[in-house]
């Protein structure tokens, strides 16, 4: 069975960042999963296709959710802002799982896509606050 075009996207992408010629990724392809093409790929064939690259150095990159403009809710900015302090506060381990049950304790909302504008302006107050102690 062939692969979502996502994944193949995804395949595509790693060898991009590896800035890997034609040769070699064929190569990998090969060797792998004994296809010549990423469009021959199975899902098997995907995983030791991707381990491979992993283990030359690829980083997959995951985006957090853009909200955009809503009427009385956090603005782009806030929630681009309360994500940067809480990757701060906690070294760069807190995720949006954990920025939720913080949300939750703090403003009452439990993920970052309900809180409104007035609930944003109180999370980075208090964000802000607790990444200065701790600097601190």
């Amino acid at each position: 069975m062939a692969l979502r075009s996502k994944l193949t996207a995804l395949i595509h992408g790693a060898k991009a960042q590896l800035g890997l010629g034609d040769d070699d990724y064929r190569a990998i392809l090969l060797h792998e999963a004994g296809v010549e093409t990423s469009r021959d790929l199975d899902n098997d064939g995907f995983d030791a296709v991707m381990e491979r690259l992993k283990a030359l150095g690829f980083k997959p990159t995951v985006r957090p959710p853009a909200y955009g403009h809503r009427a009385g809710m956090a603005t782009p900015a806030q929630v681009a802002y309360i994500r940067s302090l809480w990757k701060e506060y906690t070294e760069g381990v807190g995720d949006d799982r954990s920025l939720g049950k913080w949300l939750q304790r703090t403003v009452k909302v439990s993920d970052l896509r309900f809180v409104s504008f007035a609930a944003a302006r109180k999370a980075i107050t208090g964000l802000r606050a607790m990444v200065q102690k701790k600097a601190a």
